[in-house]
């Protein structure tokens, strides 16, 4: 039986611009709309489709631990062939990070840097902006991350646009700023995107970095 909440969810869902928080609200209230929701991730209308992106999203930035069940369902995303089911498990997975009390993201480690090896650099660039929050949210993987991103040329030599990537890396650095280690390499890196002529924002990101001295 559908429940009212139910309804207003599918209501709303389908408009270009629908209160977003109040979608958000409708989630946490009723556990029906929850899975409504998480089905539409996969719905070909994409109207529905974001706008249910968009209204997850709010709830694991601020309370990840109602979707911390629902781990292997966002974790399964990463396998699509579909670049933006690639991008929603990126992305959640990285919010949830900060409530992984039992260690499910160290075991994916390998599977989800692995997309650095995307044929997409928008997959690519995705990965690297979430990792900021990783760091954030787990301090014994700061290392291997940096390690990774500093040496972001190894997974993206084929690629077109490699100061845009770069720039993504920078935008995590910059997130993860107050628990990063390898300051200045990082600083290194940043210096390196001073010249770019291919991106005008990685240029400002970098030039931003360096004038604010840790």
């Amino acid at each position: 039986m559908e429940t009212r909440s139910l309804n207003d969810f599918r209501d709303n869902i389908r408009v270009k611009q629908p209160d977003i928080k109040s979608l958000a609200a409708l989630i946490i209230k009723d556990e029906k709309v929850m899975d409504a929701a998480l089905d539409n991730l996969t719905q070909k209308n994409e109207t529905i489709r974001y706008n249910s992106y968009r209204a997850i999203k709010i709830l694991t930035e601020s309370q990840p631990g109602i979707f911390y069940p629902y781990w292997d369902f966002f974790l399964s995303q990463l396998e699509s062939e579909n670049t933006y089911h690639i991008l929603v498990g990126i992305h959640i997975l990285a919010d949830l990070t900060r409530v992984d009390s039992e260690g499910r993201f160290e075991k994916i480690f390998d599977q989800y840097y692995q997309l650095l090896n995307h044929r997409s650099m928008v997959i690519i660039s995705h990965v690297c902006l979430a990792s900021g929050r990783i760091m954030l949210h787990k301090p014994g993987l700061i290392s291997k991350i940096e390690d990774i991103l500093l040496n972001i040329d190894r997974f993206i030599a084929e690629q077109k646009h490699k100061d845009l990537i770069k720039g993504a890396v920078l935008e995590a650095f910059i997130e993860a700023r107050s628990v990063t280690c390898r300051k200045q390499e990082i600083r290194t890196f940043a210096t390196s995107l001073l010249d770019s002529a291919e991106s005008p924002k990685s240029r400002k990101l970098a030039k931003s970095y360096l004038a604010n001295p840790e």
